[in-house]
């Protein structure tokens, strides 16, 4: 650094270190051809810089938008796969003989991953199923079944009906001992 080119006429040969710095320190540095030409090349580089940094946000944005629409794509696409596998099972348990709502259940459930739950609609449904199985059997074996003689018989069976058909061939009464047979 050349002091007597910085300090112009303040410069003397025989000035002190003390002498130099109290120069320096009153210099107005910003009016120095190499302050005027440090300052333009630091504000190109500072525009540059920008101009980069700039850029770089830019194709990151793009980057970053790309990346977030092709997430929104496998997203929807996992989504509609879903959809059309829990329609796929729901029609698959209407098809054997479940009900609407427990058809629904059992497809979102199975989608899901959430067999636990699958298994206790599963259960359910057919506890209810077996129920009503039994009952219906019941009522068809009941129907079935003709009554029993006895003090609580309703009506009287075939077989009665006909040892009372029965005279007695000497008396024309009814043959008790043939009706015992029956009772």
């Amino acid at each position: 650094m050349d002091f007597k080119a910085m300090l112009g006429e303040q410069y003397k040969e025989d000035m002190s270190a003390t002498d130099l710095l109290n120069a320096l320190n009153g210099l107005d540095m910003s009016q120095t051809e190499d302050f005027q030409r440090m300052k333009k090349a630091v504000s190109e580089a500072n525009a540059q810089a920008a101009k980069y940094k700039k850029d770089l946000n830019a194709r990151m944005t793009d980057e970053e938008a790309e990346k977030e629409s092709r997430e929104a794509r496998d997203k929807e696409f996992e989504g509609l796969r879903k959809e059309l596998d829990r329609m796929r099972n729901k029609e698959m348990f209407l098809d054997n003989g479940y009900d609407k709502d427990t058809a629904a259940k059992l497809a979102e459930h199975l989608v899901n991953g959430e067999m636990d739950q699958f298994a206790q609609v599963n259960n359910q449904w057919w506890s209810l199923q077996k129920a009503a199985m039994e009952k219906n059997l019941k009522e068809e074996i009941l129907k079935a079944t003709p009554p029993i003689g006895g003090a609580g018989a309703k009506a009287e069976s075939l077989d009665i009906q006909f040892a009372k058909s029965l005279p007695n061939s000497q008396s024309g009464v009814l043959n008790t001992d043939a009706l015992k047979k029956f009772m």
